[in-house]
């Protein structure tokens, strides 16, 4: 069995070194369209394969797992070429750009000579263990009725005009709301399901054609949230995902690094009064940890999919679901819309 990472920048390099550590193929092929990024290949690892174009490693090498980590305008037509070939297929978030393509995408994958291929999407946050803590925790009704909630993804990216494919629309750039919007409105849903209304706002503060900043109000039958992100932030060291919920017992707050959760009184399995775990005593050991042990928590899951069969999360129709939210919150323009029945 042979893997291909299709784009070598910096997820394609991870997911190289995971897999590569890991030990499940004979052969991690890379294919990259850079010049540089080959050459740097061949000098630094003389015996790996590389390919400038994956169609030609498609044709040339029997690949059973296929890693797609290009810019996200390609994502569909590489996708669809894989879905033709029946190949095994990890995508890096955003899965594509836009919902009809995520539709179209998961028609693709349900054509006879795609159904028996296993499909993953990169929102390694549903593997973190901080976030799996808090979805039981809310679960358990810990809170009692939720009044609402907050969630919020920053990083300080984008500070000054920039180019490049991720700033522009004629290459489907949607900014911010594909970039750290798509994680945490997966990370929303993944928490409280699916709401039945959405109303958002986008505002571009350095970039000329797309956004740097997005507000949205989520409707649930019971509460309300509000979700916010931005690459344009000051003084974010790194892209910081933080939810935070308020209810009748008491809160919860949420980071990739800590669970922290006051209660007026006893419920489930939590007690009464202020509590805080960190990652460092819910983390189960990995095999190898490169940029965070729920990475390669996703992986482990995805190959044991691949080779036995097992369940795997974040399949392609929890994708769609994001792409619907996302799809809403370009449309509003402040106006609550409704979500369809079917989807909720």
């Amino acid at each position: 069995m042979k893997a291909l990472i299709i784009g070598f920048g910096k997820m394609g390099m991870l997911h190289a070194a995971t897999l590569n550590y890991l030990g499940a193929f004979e052969e991690v092929i890379i294919c990259d369209s850079s010049p540089f990024v080959r050459e740097g290949l061949k000098n630094f690892n003389p015996g790996r394969k590389v390919y400038d174009d994956y169609r030609k490693a498609l044709a040339g090498e029997p690949i059973s797992l296929a890693v797609i980590a290009a810019p996200n305008h390609l994502h569909f037509p590489i996708f669809s070429d894989l879905m033709e070939k029946g190949i095994h297929t990890f995508v890096e978030k955003p899965f594509v750009t836009r919902l009809e393509e995520a539709r179209a995408a998961g028609d693709l994958a349900l054509k006879p000579r795609a159904k028996n291929a296993k499909t993953m999407i990169g929102y390694c946050l549903r593997f973190c263990p901080t976030y799996l803590v808090a979805k039981k925790m809310l679960e358990e009704r810990i809170l009692g009725t939720v009044f609402r909630f907050e969630a919020r993804m920053y990083s300080s990216d984008v500070e000054a005009s920039q180019t490049g494919w991720r700033f522009d629309k004629s290459e489907q750039g949607s900014g911010v709301l594909l970039d750290l919007g798509s994680h945490i409105v997966d990370l929303v849903r993944f928490l409280f399901g699916m709401p039945t209304r959405v109303a958002g706002n986008t505002e571009s503060w350095y970039s000329k054609d797309v956004t740097d900043f997005f507000h949205a109000q989520f409707f649930y039958p019971e509460f309300t949230g509000t979700v916010e992100a931005s690459w344009s932030m000051p003084n974010v060291r790194k892209p910081t995902p933080e939810i935070s919920v308020i209810g009748e017992n008491g809160t919860l707050r949420t980071t990739n690094d800590e669970v922290g959760v006051f209660l007026k009184s006893a419920r489930g399995s939590q007690p009464s009064g202020f509590k805080k775990m960190d990652i460092t005593e819910l983390v189960r050991p990995v095999p190898f940890d490169l940029a965070g042990p729920y990475y390669t928590e996703q992986w482990v899951e995805f190959v044991e999919a691949v080779q036995k069969g097992t369940s795997y999360r974040n399949g392609i129709q929890e994708s769609i679901r994001d792409h619907e939210l996302l799809d809403l919150i370009r449309k509003s323009k402040g106006m609550p819309l409704e979500v369809a029945k079917e989807t909720r």
